[in-house]
C-alpha cells in the first residue's frame, strides 16, 4: 500500500513564497498546540475528531 505520493509540479516566484509563509504558520500552529498539550493547557478529551470519508 503506497502511503505517500509525489509529483513534480511547476511553480513562480510568488505562489513559491505564499506557500512557504502557509508552511510556517502551520508549522507555528502544530508547535504551539502541542507545547499546550504538553503543559496541561489543552484538555484533548474535549476536542472532537474529524472523520474524513
Amino acid at each position: 500500500m503506497k502511503l505517500t505520493f509525489t509529483f513534480d509540479i511547476t511553480i513562480n516566484g510568488t505562489q513559491e513564497k505564499i506557500i512557504r509563509e502557509i508552511k510556517w504558520h502551520c508549522s507555528k500552529v502544530y508547535n504551539t498546540f502541542n507545547y499546550e498539550v504538553r503543559e496541561g493547557k489543552v484538555d484533548i478529551g474535549k476536542i472532537k475528531r474529524v472523520v474524513l470519508r
